[in-house]
């Protein structure tokens, strides 16, 4: 045991701290023990650096993970890289400025796999240094053999349970990245573009007019649609109409789904505009034009891309006389989520995951789940409704895991692989004298992280598949990697995948807009770290609650600054009387029982907050309680005692040495580091204040007291209101204190009240008919 130094230094202790963690193991999970407490991670895509609004979600875990192990549970926490699939080849795209489709497969691969290792070294480094409590031995990675073995043997049981189908049919296509994507991977953005009327013709040489934003798929138009109850179509239900410019026989039909009020009443479907084109060509067995190519080019009007078609027929109708009139508008347009391009519809085979049939079921389990905060639970319940499709989880796209089909060269026929030959990754094969090849497709990223707990389980067990206790994740991911570990365990097991599931809210720019790094606004977490050490980020991260969206403040960083001293200093002060074998029987002064009285409810409330995961009520709750009533009351008061040998000095050393170890522990979970240094200083160095069992015992003093704590608070704040009005320094006697009140108790606490108020004299009137305790003070 050494000394506490003056002054509270991040940087000369986070090594120190982290090699003792690393080789005393105190973060490592037993797989042969009991009692465990398991907790889904989300593996970060290997997509860039990471940036602030990562550190302020995972910190979020952690404070979870280490309250759990302090509470005795064996916990499961490790971290797992996402580095399969189309996130990291963008990334190595940006990086070595190249495309995916210029460069030799094998040598993009190898590229893919260098950019991996070096990033994830970047990560686990700001993991350890954010002092993530992670158990690195069971870490993971999508794109490793063993996980890419599990993804296609998952991929097998659903396909042999009928739970996976391949089928050609509508999708949606990122024309940038050259691939098909499903519906949760959409989001949808304003764009200005005109409303265009257009004008065709009836069969009997009536013209009608059509508005569409979208004349360049007028190649590919197979209908007019109508609403039955507009009287000013009606009577062409059944009838034909001719496309302008190409003269092609469409029907005239009319359906309830079609607005009256939107355009002129009158819509063409195409195939494909949008998920609409695409219910009323199945609905009414519309033929098949298809328009745009997979690199967003219309052959119909000379291979020109999309928005150049557009120019170019909206030039040829206007010069026929076919365009009517134009006005601008503002609308939502589908995009990729992460290429940012404008989307189109293609017909192209395609790998799915039945969806559709299970919204009901999957409704059920996800009620099954405690969802924190509560209203999260309505955002995935929204979800589900809202779903159209079947999870298309097939991409053409080069890193991933490899769809697990072989195709015969010559029949088409389908053949799977046996499991002891998992994980295939390409290579053909030949059987029974037959040459297969292995479908070129990868499973959506998605398709794996999805298996996380899986994944998980058989680092935990060998058992049957168990619920994990907690996910902790993102709102933003909630249809994605939520929904779909959701869906996946509930069609291969019937469960839910875990217990629990807490969602954090994002970290906003100081203007509350949201953080990216085209805006420029994003914050080094390696640079704050620096900074301000990382108790201090964790202090900024526990301030905003569970759900809630946070804006970046210096000022929050600040107070939290300034805690971290009041620990440091208090520390240093409890440190010259501090005794590590404590007996709670020598608590007997009065303001020694207030403070162990409330530190025990402190511990409660806190417990209970934690269970809940409401890790952002604890620590404010303990903040307050150890800034106003411990640090600038009690303190204040057991001072003198503390350093004279007068009667209750025992009663204050002790009250002093347990109360700081159980505010070391209490603190613990939100600030590793400073907790651990001054923990090994006060207590054998190999002992660490994160060890799994050390949360502080329920705390039981006798004898009770009588008199609420608050009354000490209430006469040291009227004595410093007396001498601030007057303009007195706080150091300076005051000759008489007169006090009056029901509470015969604080008569015994006198000395404390004399010294911390620098009385020189006090007297007391004890009054039951005093509603409030009152003071008086003679200068």
């Amino acid at each position: 045991m050494g000394k506490l130094v003056e002054r509270y230094n991040f940087a000369q202790i986070a090594e120190k701290c982290r090699e003792k963690w690393k080789h005393s193991g105190v973060y490592d999970f037993s797989k042969d023990g009991d009692d465990i407490f398991s907790i889904d991670t989300p593996p970060p895509t290997i997509s860039g650096s990471l940036h602030i609004g990562h550190v302020f979600s995972y910190c979020h875990t952690d404070f979870i993970a280490r309250y759990q192990r302090m509470r005795g549970k064996n916990v499961f926490y490790s971290a797992g890289f996402d580095n399969n699939g189309l996130p990291t080849e963008r990334l190595v795209e940006k990086t070595h400025k190249i495309r995916i489709r210029a460069t030799e497969q094998h040598e993009f691969i190898r590229l893919c796999d260098a950019i991996s290792e070096q990033k994830i070294l970047e990560f686990k480094s700001l993991f350890d240094s954010i002092a993530l409590s992670l158990d690195w031995s069971f870490s993971y990675q999508t794109n490793s053999e063993a996980c890419r073995r599990l993804s296609q043997k998952s991929f097998l049981n659903l396909y042999k349970k009928g739970l996976i189908y391949r089928k050609k049919m509508p999708v949606l296509w990122d024309v940038i990245d050259q691939t098909a994507i499903a519906q949760a991977e959409v989001e949808e953005k304003e764009f200005e573009s005109q409303m265009n009327y257009i004008i065709f013709s009836s069969e009997d040489g009536r013209k009608l007019e059509v508005a569409t934003t979208r004349p360049e798929l007028l190649p590919g138009c197979v209908a007019l649609l109508c609403n039955p109850s507009d009287e000013r179509y009606r009577c062409l239900n059944g009838k034909y109409a001719f496309t302008p410019l190409f003269d092609v026989k469409i029907p005239i039909i009319c359906d309830e789904s079609v607005l009256v009020e939107k355009g002129t009443g009158l819509v063409m479907c195409c195939t494909f505009g949008d998920e609409m084109d695409i219910k009323w060509w199945q609905q009414y067995d519309l033929p098949l034009r298809e328009v745009v190519d997979r690199y967003g080019k219309i052959d119909a009007l000379g291979q020109r891309k999309v928005e150049d078609a557009r120019k170019y027929i909206l030039e040829c109708l206007d010069s026929k006389g076919l365009l009517k009139r134009q006005e601008k508008i503002t609308h939502n347009v589908k995009c990729a989520e992460r290429s940012g391009g404008k989307l189109e519809i293609i017909s192209t085979y395609q790998w799915y995951i039945r969806v559709l049939d299970y919204k009901e079921e999957l409704k059920v389990k996800v009620k099954e789940i405690d969802w924190i905060p509560e209203k999260m639970r309505i955002k995935i319940e929204q979800w589900i409704d809202g779903i159209k499709w079947d999870w298309c989880i097939s991409r053409q796209r080069y890193l991933g895991v490899r769809v697990p089909v072989y195709y015969d060269e010559e029949t088409e026929e389908i053949l799977l692989p046996e499991e002891v030959d998992l994980p295939i990754n390409g290579d053909p094969i030949l059987r029974n004298g037959r040459r297969y090849r292995q479908d070129t497709d990868v499973l959506d990223t998605w398709a794996t992280s999805s298996l996380t707990p899986q994944i998980n389980h058989d680092s935990i067990a060998v058992a049957p598949f168990r619920r994990m206790s907690l996910r902790p994740q993102a709102h933003e991911i909630i249809r994605t990697w939520a929904f779909y570990t959701i869906l996946r365990s509930f069609l291969e097991y019937q469960k839910t995948p875990w217990e629990r599931i807490m969602i954090s809210g994002w970290c906003l720019a100081s203007d509350k807009s949201k953080m990216s790094k085209s805006k420029g606004n994003t914050i080094d977490p390696v640079q704050l770290i620096s900074d301000h050490g990382a108790d201090i980020v964790r202090y900024w991260s526990a301030s905003a609650g569970l759900g809630c969206d946070t804006c970046f403040s210096d000022n929050v960083f600040l107070v939290g600054k300034k805690l971290m001293n009041k620990i440091w200093n208090a520390s240093r002060f409890i440190e010259q009387f501090f005794i590590p074998e404590i007996d709670i029987n020598s608590i007997t002064y009065p303001t020694d029982i207030w403070i162990i009285s409330r530190l025990a409810e402190v511990i409660e409330v806190m417990e209970n907050a934690f269970d809940q995961c409401d890790y952002s009520h604890a620590k404010s709750t303990l903040e307050r309680f150890f800034m106003h009533e411990y640090c600038d009351n009690y303190l204040e008061l057991v001072k003198s005692r503390a350093y004279n040998s007068v009667d209750g000095n025992i009663s204050a050393i002790h009250a002093l040495s347990i109360s700081l170890s159980v505010l070391l522990k209490l603190f613990a979970p939100f600030f590793p580091y400073i907790t651990e240094e001054i923990y090994s200083t006060l207590f054998p160095a190999d002992i660490s204040v994160h060890s799994r069992g050390m949360w502080p015992e329920e705390i039981n003093i006798k004898p009770k007291l009588i008199c609420p704590g608050s009354e000490f608070i209430h006469i040291l704040s009227k004595v410093r209101e007396f001498k601030s009005e007057h303009s007195i320094s706080m150091k300076k006697e005051i000759s008489l204190l007169e006090i009056t009140t029901s509470f015969k108790d604080l008569v015994a606490a006198e000395y404390d009240l004399k010294m911390a108020t620098n009385s020189l004299n006090v007297t007391w009137r004890i009054l039951e008919s005093a509603h409030e305790t009152s003071v008086a003070m003679s200068l």
